[in-house]
């Protein structure tokens, strides 16, 4: 670090006041440094504060030495354009415009693998971390807590889908012979005719599909509905055990993947407009991961197998929930979710108001007429979004709760994971899962595309 007398640190400035800032040069880890150029603006963010820059000079690449070893870096002069400091207020941090008397500042960025140091974004991706009047810094609009809670969701999903498949199809009385002790890990899980079919840790269609939209995204870094479609024909083409009805239906007719959304249409109308099932919102948890359009991309790829409004809808309100979650830490209120159902069917409101009761039994997930329809799972994840008190706890009380239980658990858990993050995922859980290595290799590619 700079030794310079003259130099303030802004590390140091603690304060809320007007200050004067002469040069400071900060150290700090910034993969995309190279891409800079003269006249960007750019943003330094730490603890409560955040820097506007413009870089007024070219980029020069050096090098810096730390405990004895040298590291690549770049060096440039930026104009401080704006200042702004957090104050926590009754339970926010409202943004406080600091003024910084147009004084330029030095900046040293090197690959030093040091902890605690200030980050660097683009306007852009500050925008899309730090957009707002008002935000709650408290798990902070940083990267690494979009991390956690991007992993989560994954790992969620998985989770509650393979742990979820002990449960699935069975009734209080079910699970009482089957699970005297009731069920807790994948080991616990009753290995008869239907279950033995998939290995302990594993998981089910349920994921599956949503990997199929996780790798055709990451493949063309965009969204195509093409893609996504071939990605879902190729897997029911291979073995895919669990499919539901109603996407089989769909997958099966020929020309599917040329007209995806015509064939998921005439499929819906076949059945009078009735069939709902929960295939669509099973897989949409890694909708709610990308950064913009979530909304559209959720209800159009829902409607690639499922057509009916009541699937479209609960895919995005599960979708914008999980984005809220993972990118603004901001809890959607009852009145959000109830408007966004409201631009697809009216319908949806009774299923998010059954997910207020305390009791996760009045949502009925094992009542035979229903198990599998979109508005039962809808219910279930926002039941675990209101009322879990901890990832595992929503987990357990939504696999044990029987009906379909790997797709409610799937997506319920999927929003525990945007909600409390990786980091609360008890170990056994993510260690247990059979294929982590394949959610890894999707965690970091999907983070990647978030940057």
């Amino acid at each position: 670090m700079n030794d310079d007398k003259n130099t303030l640190d802004l590390n140091s400035l603690t304060n809320y006041e007007t200050y004067e800032i002469k040069e400071a040069v900060s150290t700090i880890n910034f993969c995309d440094v190279a891409a800079l150029s003269k006249g960007d603006i750019i943003y330094e963010c730490f603890k409560r504060r955040s820097v506007k820059t413009r870089i007024i000079s070219d980029l020069q690449k050096g090098e810096v030495e730390y405990d004895g070893k040298k590291y690549d870096a770049w060096e440039w002069k930026a104009e401080i354009l704006e200042v702004n400091d957090y104050k926590w207020d009754n339970g926010t941090y409202h943004k406080i415009r600091v003024d910084p008397h147009k004084k330029e500042q030095a900046y040293r960025v090197s690959n030093v693998p040091c902890q605690g140091q200030p980050k660097l974004y683009s306007e852009d991706i500050y925008k899309y971390l730090i957009g707002k009047e008002q935000i709650d810094l408290s798990y902070g609009y940083k990267m690494e807590s979009i991390i956690d809670r991007i992993k989560g969701t994954i790992y969620g999903q998985a989770i509650g889908d393979a742990l979820g498949l002990g449960t699935e199809g069975m009734t209080d009385e079910d699970m009482a012979w089957k699970y005297p002790n009731g069920i807790r890990h994948y080991s616990d899980i009753f290995q008869d005719r239907h279950r033995k079919r998939w290995k302990i840790g594993d998981w089910t269609d349920d994921t599956d599909m949503m990997l199929c939209i996780a790798n055709a995204v990451i493949k063309d870094k965009g969204v195509n509905l093409t893609s996504i479609a071939q990605n879902f024909k190729d897997w029911a083409n291979g073995e895919p055990m669990g499919i539901g009805e109603n996407t089989y239906k769909v997958l099966m007719i020929g020309d599917y993947v040329e007209h995806p959304i015509d064939i998921s249409k005439k499929v819906w109308e076949m059945s009078h407009q009735q069939s709902a099932a929960n295939g669509g919102v099973m897989r949409t948890s890694i909708v709610g991961l990308f950064p913009k359009a979530v909304e559209e991309c959720a209800a159009n790829i829902c409607r690639l197998t499922h057509y009916d409004p009541r699937c479209a809808g609960s895919c995005a309100i599960v979708s914008l929930l999980i984005h809220s979650l993972v990118y603004s830490n901001e809890k959607l209120s009852y009145h959000q979710i109830v408007d966004i159902g409201e631009r697809y069917d009216s319908r949806i409101r009774e299923y998010i108001d059954l997910s207020l009761n305390s009791d996760i039994r009045a949502l009925e997930l094992q009542d035979w007429d229903s198990v599998g329809y979109t508005l039962k799972t809808l219910s279930a994840g926002l039941w675990a979004y209101w009322n879990a008190k901890s990832f595992e706890d929503g987990l357990l009380s939504v696999v044990r709760a029987g009906g379909d239980a790997d797709t409610n658990a799937a997506v319920a858990c999927a929003i525990l994971g945007a909600k409390y993050g990786f980091s609360s995922i008890p170990h056994e859980y993510t260690d247990g899962l059979l294929y982590k290595e394949q959610l890894e290799q999707v965690v970091n590619r999907m983070i990647e595309l978030t940057k």
